[in-house]
């Protein structure tokens, strides 16, 4: 019987009839989906909520079972090998199930939409495909048998994806096939010596099972990528043996890979002491250091460049000096703090000097200030500073006076500087050191030194600024050693600031001063202009206009003589009404002076003692 749709059939039932028949003989069906395949499907069947599956057959190829979802999306298809499918036509394969017709599959317990779906065993449904001369059963793969699918054509991430979900969803066996999986990814990525990237899947793999973290770390061992493992063993929830912490950092020690002792000295600083121990790494970590200077100090006497390991480019004198950073992390576990200082110090490591602050050994490195200085001067000299009662300033300045490097020299200017402002008394021996030192490395520190010592030679001063260069430092010395005319000098000449060389000159208050640039002006027309425009109210200026030539080219001549003028005019202005304020408040004291002198005295009442009287 033809099928329609709804809303034809009730356009005909209108009409009373269908297609030349009557009433009684309309069948109405409900077109829920529409499938577009390219095959004879010989049969549907329901398989969970969302799909069906389908038994599609081919001419010429296998028959398959295919499971799609109502969008006619296909999610998966096993072909099956039914004997003597090439002679079957349409209509005689046969798909069975065992859910009665019309009945609603059961939910599976776990999976996605997009993945596989997991039932209970006792839920699970069944499928026949019956062929012409086989019969088939086909059950829905559990979660173990869907894993170890994935796992061996190398999804592995998939199959533990979908552990999650089945073992999220509680079904029978989900935790096992996890474990499967896990121990088959990580096999393989051992097998392809991709050693970080299996020690970074640990953690999801293995979780909180101590044994199964042990186990891990001899297949590592084994593998020769134990050194990888160090950044994520698990020191607590699980807490493992010793042994196996031992075995960790002592397999870092003998690689020559700088990423592998980069982890063991991060696993010493984070691992509590109690895990390993640390007198015995501290000993092997010696030994190697010891082993690999001698192997520098031969290649040094062969004369050869030094080789590489592992095709990393590090010699055996970098690998030393990474190890000794381990071993200093290592005293320090041990409480050996004055040991890891030094040995920090004389790495030049940038963690020795909050260790040595933190610990207060400046006292324990006195005779090693000249390697302090190839740390950060910034935060070096406070430190001396601050500790000068163990390490006396006179100690420090003949160490760094003796090393011939630069660091050790900034770091004598840095720390005679910060003596100075904590207790200028202690830096005083020291003054025309400082004054040196801060000329050549903290030239814009100097005029502020000049300006708050006195202790140091002017002399001397005065050839350290030469040296820089430095031209206002220069003018102040000289101005402090009585010598204005060559002070005025440079101001002049070499910065040719005329304002300065004015404001200089009226500081001075020294008429020969005057003298002196009124007689540069007469020579130099352009200072002569500017002063024009500064010495009405600083000064008469008669003597700078008789100097000046009359042949003298000076511009903005009449705007400057206008202004001359002005300044003059309001400068005599301003004297006469102070002198008239002056005379009036003189007037006025003089008078209350007078009234007060001549005013009558009020009489007072004495009295008389009986032996005054007597008297």
């Amino acid at each position: 019987m033809r099928g329609i749709r709804p809303e034809e059939a009730a356009e005909a039932l209108e009409q009373g009839m269908v297609g030349g028949l009557g009433p009684a003989c309309v069948t109405v069906v409900d077109v829920v989906a529409c499938f577009q395949t390219d095959c004879y499907l010989q049969g549907v069947a329901p398989f969970s909520p969302g799909r069906l599956l389908l038994l599609a057959q081919q001419r010429g190829r296998v028959p398959e079972v295919r499971l799609v979802t109502w969008g006619n999306e296909e999610v998966s298809a096993d072909a099956l090998a039914l004997r003597g499918h090439l002679q079957a036509g349409a209509g005689q394969l046969l798909l069975a199930w065992t859910q009665p017709p019309g009945a609603a599959p059961p939910a599976p317990l776990g999976g996605c939409a997009s993945g596989p779906a997991f039932w209970a065993p006792e839920e699970a449904p069944a499928f026949l495909v019956a062929g012409p001369c086989d019969l088939v059963a086909a059950r829905p793969r559990d979660v173990a048998a869907h894993t170890a699918w994935l796992a061996h054509q190398g999804r592995f991430g998939e199959a533990l994806d979908a552990c999650d979900a089945a073992e999220a969803a509680r079904v029978p066996g989900a935790a096992a096939a996890a474990r499967a999986a896990g121990d088959a990814w990580l096999g393989a990525l051992l097998h392809r010596r991709a050693f970080a990237a299996a020690a970074a899947l640990c953690p999801r793999l293995l979780r909180g099972d101590g044994e199964a973290w042990e186990a891990a770390a001899f297949r590592f061992a084994a593998a020769g990528g134990l050194p990888c493992l160090a950044r994520t063993l698990p020191t607590q929830q699980p807490q493992l043996r010793q042994g196996v912490y031992e075995m960790t950092l002592l397999a870092c020690v003998a690689s020559q890979l700088p990423e592998d002792h980069a982890a063991l000295a991060g696993a010493v600083r984070a691992w509590p002491a109690r895990l390993y121990a640390p007198q015995a790494l501290a000993a092997a970590l010696r030994g190697r250091v010891a082993q690999l200077l001698a192997d520098a100090a031969a290649a040094a006497d062969e004369g050869c460049v030094t080789g590489t390991h592992g095709g990393q480019g590090q010699g055996p004198a970098c690998v030393a000096a990474a190890l000794r950073e381990a071993l200093a992390e290592v005293l320090q576990a041990d409480g050996q703090v004055t040991a890891a200082a030094l040995l920090l110090l004389e790495l030049g490591s940038p963690s020795a000097l909050p260790l040595i602050a933190h610990h207060r050994l400046l006292g324990c490195v006195a005779d090693r200030v000249p390697l302090l200085a190839l740390l950060d001067p910034e935060a070096v000299a406070p430190l001396l500073v601050e500790e000068r009662q163990a390490l006396p300033p006179g100690a420090v300045v003949a160490q760094l006076r003796g090393a011939p490097g630069e660091p050790q020299q900034r770091l004598l200017q840095r720390y005679l500087a910060e003596l100075h402002e904590a207790e200028a008394a202690a830096a005083q021996p020291w003054a025309a050191l400082s004054v040196d030192l801060t000329a050549r490395f903290a030239p814009q520190a100097l005029m502020g030194l000049l300006a708050s010592s006195t202790s140091y030679p002017l002399e001397q001063a005065l050839a350290a600024a030469a040296r820089a260069g430095l031209v206002r430092e220069q003018v102040f010395v000289l101005g402090r050693m009585g010598d204005a005319r060559r002070a005025l000098g440079l101001i002049l000449d070499a910065m040719g600031d005329v304002e300065q060389a004015l404001e200089f000159v009226q500081g001075q208050a020294d008429a020969r001063l005057w003298e002196e640039l009124v007689a540069r002006a007469g020579a130099a027309p352009a200072l002569a202009g500017v002063l024009l425009e500064r010495i009405g109210s600083a000064t008469d200026a008669r003597p700078l206009i008789a100097a000046l030539p009359a042949d003298a080219h000076i511009e903005r001549l009449r705007e400057r003589l206008c202004k001359l003028l002005a300044d003059v005019r309001a400068q005599a202005a301003l004297w006469h009404g102070c002198s008239a304020c002056l005379r009036a408040d003189a007037v006025a004291g003089s008078r209350a002076l007078y009234a007060g002198a001549t005013r009558a005295m009020r009489p007072q009442a004495v009295r008389w003692t009986a032996s005054e009287h007597s008297a």
